[in-house]
């Protein structure tokens, strides 16, 4: 899939720029900042892991609309972590391509093939992954076919970008069908097909979907998948929400299987594929949507335009006490001297622990966003254990960060 990228490539860069001068063409800059500082990683008080990170992340892009329904859109990012002490490659891509795609749209019929975005529903499996001074991308095609009320996209990729950030180079596909006004509220089913031949699970297959409407006052969601093939696991997530004037509240339940064996043949440990993690398990990114139990509870406070005042909390625990505790990356969180936090006889039990966050957001100007933010993380029962195994004091974990955003 790799060879047709270079001709591609070309025509996209050219086309847009070509044009400019006396074509429809748009141009978009965004340039991002981030200070992140986290303390006890590991939840052992006695290393000293304290971290802080500058980031830095700047993109420009340029979208031409070519007639008879065909548009291109080109947009290069550059991404540095600028402390060599504490740099982590995971953030750091140097002027790459993030988007480099050809589309062509009609009132049934769309198509787009290159470098692409992908995101549906609330991102738990399939997202951009925003939060992340890289972002994901995918190269390949989608084809959509819009037909009366819904859409079914059928798409056929790989993921894009810098071997240092992306080591599958397997094939991702799938079907996604969306209903936005089915029986009053937005319906989502999907087909989702995974494989790679140089990972541990080859080939398999998650099947689920996603509802979400209003009734009266008050909101839900709900959304649910199975796997199968080299996985043979299952995820739900349930939530109800309401709105009194400028205060939000939610209630959620979120659930995934582990496994009591993992790493022996088929596994029972859920795969959350490639999701946006961030928004959902916990700003502190310790949870991912596998091996996991999370009660949670979301309180927001939007003053008109300027200002947003958000806070969470979230508890967790195991689904299998035998199982790792997996982080929102989709490996498991390590404890000091990067052994797994994983207790194969399950006598440490299923209480990982609490977490709580609060986020503020302000807009002085239209295109200005400044957002700070605290999570701290309450070491449950399964965490001191394990750590008393390995001779360790489990103790608490903080992180906090600030961040300026600017668009055009």
């Amino acid at each position: 899939m790799r060879n047709w990228r270079i001709g591609l490539g070309g025509l996209l860069l050219l086309a847009p720029l070509a044009q400019a001068a006396d074509g429809p063409a748009t141009f978009d800059a965004q340039v991002r900042l981030r200070m992140e500082s986290r303390d006890n990683r590991d939840f052992n008080r006695a290393a000293d892991d304290q971290r802080t990170h500058f980031m830095s992340r700047l993109r420009l892009g340029t979208t031409y609309q070519a007639g008879d329904g065909w548009s291109f859109r080109a947009l290069l990012q550059d991404s540095r972590s600028w402390d060599p002490v504490t740099k982590v490659p995971a953030n750091e891509a140097q002027v790459e391509v993030q988007e480099l795609y050809a589309q062509y749209k009609s009132p049934q019929l769309g198509v787009t093939f290159g470098r692409l975005p992908l995101l549906y529903g609330k991102e738990r499996l399939i997202g951009t992954f925003e939060w992340s001074n890289v972002g994901r991308r995918f190269d390949g095609f989608k084809v959509s076919w819009n037909h009366g009320p819904g859409q079914l996209d059928f798409f056929l990729t790989e993921l894009g970008g810098s071997p240092a950030t992306f080591a599958q180079n397997g094939e991702f596909a799938g079907f996604y069908g969306t209903w936005p006004k089915l029986a009053g509220g937005q319906t989502e089913g999907y087909l989702l097909w995974n494989h790679d031949q140089s990972a541990a699970l080859k080939n398999f297959l998650t099947i689920g979907g996603r509802r979400e409407a209003k009734f009266g006052r008050y909101r839900y969601e709900v959304e649910a998948a199975g796997q199968v093939g080299d996985v043979h696991a299952y995820a739900a997530t349930v939530e109800l929400g309401r709105q009194l004037g400028p205060v939000g509240l939610t209630a959620g339940y979120a659930l995934a299987s582990g496994d009591s064996t993992p790493g022996v043949g088929s596994t029972k440990t859920f795969q959350n594929l490639f999701p946006t993690n961030h928004r959902h398990y916990g700003m502190m990114d310790y949870q991912g949507w596998r091996n996991i139990h999370n009660v949670y509870g979301k309180a927001n406070w939007q003053a008109g335009k300027l200002f947003n005042l958000e806070g969470q909390f979230h508890a967790f625990w195991l689904a299998n006490s035998r199982d790792f505790w997996y982080g929102a990356g989709g490996a498991p969180n390590a404890t000091t001297g990067a052994a797994a936090y994983r207790d194969p006889t399950g006598a440490a039990g299923s209480e990982v622990g609490q977490e709580i966050d609060l986020v503020v957001t302000a807009n002085p100007l239209p295109w200005l966003q400044l957002q700070g933010g605290y999570g701290h993380f309450f070491s449950g029962g399964f965490i001191n254990a394990v750590n008393a195994t390995n001779g360790l004091t489990a103790s608490d974990s903080d992180f906090i960060y600030f961040s300026l955003q600017g668009k055009y």
